[in-house]
């Protein structure tokens, strides 16, 4: 057994195996680059998935077993980092929709959202009740429906949508504040 970084074990590879499978790893990159180029939305994002998912099987070789033929193994390996990669836009984006929520006014300024960094919407968030803050993260970070949350928390669904529309009141009026003491300092 062999510790990883991670401080977890995993089967030792013999040298003679491990550049067997650097060798094949890299007779397979082309064709897994033409795959690449299918999933991604320019050359450098193809190139960058497939060094990252020939890093995570060079990484994980032990994995890897001889009666899986290898291009079926890379594929999936590519495939589900390019997954991974949609989802964590996809939640960058919804950050980006949750703070324009928050922000809509009557008559917001143009540029409500982008006036907000990251960090201070963390900051409101977890000045919430935790009641609120809960309801909230449940919506905005992991997309729950409300009936899913109502499911998740026990409560009725009609208090979801209560929760929700308190919370983000709540963090208009935090960053509200924050504005205000940045401006006053």
């Amino acid at each position: 057994m062999v510790r990883t970084d991670s401080g977890s074990e995993r089967p030792d590879l013999d040298e003679a195996r491990t550049g067997e499978l650097q060798s094949a790893i890299a007779e397979a990159r082309p064709a897994l680059l033409k795959r690449a180029r299918l999933l991604a939305k320019d050359e450098a994002e193809a190139s960058d998935l497939v060094q990252d998912a020939c890093e995570h099987a060079l990484r994980t070789a032990h994995r890897f077993t001889a009666s899986t033929p290898l291009s079926s193994w890379l594929s999936m390996i590519l495939r589900n980092l390019y997954v991974d990669r949609v989802r964590s836009q996809r939640r960058r984006a919804s950050f980006a929709v949750e703070v324009a929520a928050i922000m809509a006014t009557e008559e917001p300024p143009p540029d409500a959202a982008e006036a907000v960094d990251e960090a201070q919407l963390r900051s409101a968030i977890e000045a919430l009740r935790p009641e609120l803050r809960e309801v909230f993260q449940l919506h905005a970070y992991e997309r729950l429906s409300y009936p899913a949350i109502a499911n998740r928390l026990g409560i009725p669904t009609s208090s979801v949508g209560t929760r929700l529309l308190r919370a983000r009141r709540r963090i208009r009026e935090l960053l509200a504040e924050q504005k205000d003491r940045t401006n006053v300092g």
